[in-house]
């Protein structure tokens, strides 16, 4: 699971990442933005950063 940063700078510093990834379609930045995790693709994304699911 994904460490959330308490860090509001650290917070949107990983937001950012993820949300680059997602705008680039870079699956493998994206993967390692949210924890290196093999299945990130099929978990719900981090609520605290408000990414909701990944195919809503």
């Amino acid at each position: 699971m994904l460490e959330i940063p308490e860090d509001r700078c650290e917070r949107h510093r990983l937001f950012k990442a993820i949300d680059d990834a997602f705008k680039a379609g870079d699956f493998e930045g994206l993967g390692v933005a949210l924890g290196g995790s093999p299945g990130w693709f099929d978990e719900q994304m981090p609520f605290e950063l408000g990414l909701g699911h990944p195919l809503e």
